[in-house]
């Protein structure tokens, strides 16, 4: 009975032992070269603005402690001197965070006249005058220069 069994085994382990041993390699994961980061070149400055980062620039301790910066801060301007329509505003602030972290040339998206700045907009870019140092933005593991847009949302209430 142990025959048929024992004969049965023994060509399995002569197969296996006369066999080349095969290794089995893994494919590593295709690596895509890393996007280049989008930039333009600013003549006052004279170096590039990035437009498209790795990581973007981040207020120095958080978001968190922006949206308290923000909040103590803010300044509504006289609400009688306000329309009620500019009540509930979108203000979209624009700025370059430097490779310092400095913030430099504060303004609104899309407007470049002060003098047609509603009041929440100058009080916008008055806040961000204020502001403390950023982390820089980084392209390709390095610091630069990049372009930060920040959206405000403004909603007063009537009493």
């Amino acid at each position: 009975m142990f025959k048929p069994y024992y004969i049965l085994l023994l060509p399995v382990l002569w197969m296996g032992c006369d066999q080349p041993q095969e290794t089995i390699q893994i494919a590593k994961p295709l690596e895509l070269p890393a996007a280049p980061c989008s930039f333009y070149y600013h003549k006052v400055l004279k170096k590039n603005i990035y437009t498209k980062v790795e990581i973007e620039a981040e207020y120095g301790e958080g978001t968190a402690a922006y949206q308290r910066f923000l909040n103590k801060n803010l300044r509504y301007p006289n609400v009688d001197n306000v329309d009620p329509n500019e009540w509930q505003t979108r203000v979209d602030m624009e700025f370059i965070v430097d490779t310092d972290g400095l913030i430099k040339y504060p303004g609104i998206h899309n407007k470049i006249d002060t003098s047609a700045f509603t009041p929440f907009e100058k009080e916008a870019v008055r806040v961000l005058k204020l502001m403390s140092k950023w982390a820089p933005a980084l392209c390709q593991g390095k610091p630069v220069a990049s372009l930060v847009n920040k959206p405000i949302i403004v909603h007063l209430e009537s009493e």
